[in-house]
């Protein structure tokens, strides 16, 4: 039975949306992992799709970003690592094997999610992700603070 987590994640990271970039090469893979984001996950708001991970760097330079979500089956995770390796992105990796589970997580992926997806394995990866997100608000906020406190800078 699918419990309905929609206000666990959203409360998690209230009053904003996870701008998300998909990458996957397949069209009907793209179209079940759309709806099924919008079913489990309302707070993801899918901002671009690509097809590489060449692609997906154009589209981070275009669009604010969150969490990619990309099909390991379309790139290889060095490509992406370096693809994005100036931008502040959460990761999750989709996979048809666990052959790429090792190197996806220790390349910062949040999760690993083996296909077929299941809504309580996105679900959980987005609860993660969103959790990440907010420790990075957090953790920024106090840096702000302690400099301000230590070296008399005004808080943006």
């Amino acid at each position: 039975m699918l419990v309905d987590h929609t206000f666990q994640i959203c409360w998690l990271y209230p009053n904003r949306m996870i701008n998300t970039i998909l990458i996957e090469s397949n069209a009907s893979e793209l179209s079940l992992l759309v709806k099924k984001m919008a079913k489990c996950c309302p707070c993801l708001s899918v901002t671009a799709t690509a097809n590489s991970s060449t692609e997906a760097k154009i589209l981070l330079k275009e669009n604010q970003c969150d969490l990619i979500v990309a099909n390991l089956e379309t790139l290889s995770i060095e490509n992406l690592r370096r693809s994005i390796a100036d931008y502040e992105t959460e990761l999750i990796f989709i996979s048809y094997t666990n052959n790429y589970a090792l190197e996806a997580l220790q390349s910062r992926a949040a999760e690993y999610i083996l296909r077929p997806v299941h809504d309580e394995a996105l679900i959980s990866a987005v609860e993660k992700v969103r959790r990440r997100l907010v420790l990075r608000e957090e953790n920024k906020k106090n840096k702000v603070s302690l400099e301000s406190l230590l070296f008399g800078k005004k808080a943006t």
